[in-house]
């Protein structure tokens, strides 16, 4: 019974070392959770000439950010303005099926918004970006907000185009 007894502590005994021994083995660095995220510098945005132009790619560089693209062929404009003392950059682009209208930095936001429409939580998204909804005479408001811009887009109410959209970037 003594043997028994011997042989399980020094079974345990055995057990621990090597317990000890693969947890002082461990890599840290792999199990390191708090990995930091350089983000690019953002240049500062400064007044530019009004560009018109029905190339999506060119119209995502002049305004600086990846914006939603409606379906088929689009118009589209940048212009920059300001907004309570610094300058902000609105586009629009123009569909046959809906309007998009945008504006960076989204600080700049409130500049979008059409008066007398009330905001609601929807349960859509739009490229991973939470949607508010308003409707109002005859057009459905879907407002989205990215890392760097904030937008309307404009559908009418008969047709549910939302989920027509692209996503073009720079």
């Amino acid at each position: 019974m003594l043997r028994r007894i011997g042989a399980a502590v020094l079974a345990l005994l055995v057990m621990a070392v090597f317990y000890v021994f693969a947890v002082m083995q461990e890599d840290e660095d792999t199990k390191r959770t708090d990995a930091f995220l350089v983000r690019e510098q953002e240049a500062p945005i400064s007044r530019a000439a009004p560009f018109a132009s029905q190339d999506p790619r060119a119209l995502a560089q002049a305004f600086g950010a990846a914006f939603p693209l409606p379906d088929g062929p689009v118009t589209g404009e940048v212009t920059s303005f300001t907004h309570h003392g610094y300058t902000a950059l609105r586009i629009l682009v123009q569909s046959q099926t809906a309007l998009v209208e945008g504006v960076r930095p989204k600080s700049a936001a409130s500049s979008l918004l059409p008066g007398g429409l009330r905001f609601s939580a929807s349960e859509r998204a739009l490229f991973g970006y939470a949607i508010t909804a308003a409707e109002s005479e005859g057009a459905r408001y879907l407002a989205l907000q990215t890392d760097k811009a904030a937008f309307i887009v404009t559908l009418p109410l008969s047709d549910d185009a939302a989920s027509s959209f692209a996503l073009q970037e720079p």
